[in-house]
């Protein structure tokens, strides 16, 4: 009988702290999904279209997901978004358009298309653009399609991505 006792004494003081431990879980477990949803998250990046910023394969991105939302996209920004023919893809691509700026279709050919882009709408090339898929075939990108300015590279070595755009060579006004 004395064992049953101690027994139920000991469950008396284990259920509030189990109760504890459960919701402190849970309230972990849902801090985690808000942050994952709202604030940041990590994704793979495959492909060669974002050379040499980024490896063809294995990059892990580390990118907010409040940025576009708040406006806070820029001409140079390098983003994740969904894939406009793929929905269950995500492609990484630079900003290279913003709304109400005009941009060439295709810099690499010597006749210029401009095209202007229009509200709510984004021009997004990888950098390595004989081998990416981007506006220059979908044409200017929904901005609800953007999922998140990419801050760091996290593996397979970390680095932070800078936004901007380098100048190269010469060049001349239109």
């Amino acid at each position: 009988m004395a064992y049953f006792s101690l027994l139920k004494e000991q469950l008396r003081q284990i259920r509030p702290q189990a109760a504890r431990f459960a919701l402190f879980t849970l309230e972990g477990c849902l801090l985690g999904l808000f942050l994952k949803e709202h604030i940041v998250g990590v994704a793979p990046c495959y492909g060669p279209s974002m050379l040499p910023t980024l490896h063809a394969t294995g990059d892990y991105l580390l990118f907010d997901r409040f940025s576009h939302r708040l406006g806070n996209i820029q001409t140079g920004d390098i983003v994740l978004c969904t894939s406009p023919s793929d929905p269950g893809k995500v492609i990484c691509k630079r900003v290279l358009g913003l709304p109400g700026d005009s941009v060439d279709i295709d810099p690499r050919r010597a006749t210029t298309k401009k095209i202007k882009i229009p509200p709510g709408h984004v021009w997004l090339q990888g950098d390595n653009m004989a081998h990416s898929v981007d506006s220059r075939f979908h044409g200017p990108i929904p901005m609800g399609l953007l999922q998140g300015k990419v801050r760091a590279v996290l593996f397979p070595s970390f680095k932070l991505v800078q936004g901007g755009l380098q100048k190269i060579g010469e060049v001349y006004p239109v």
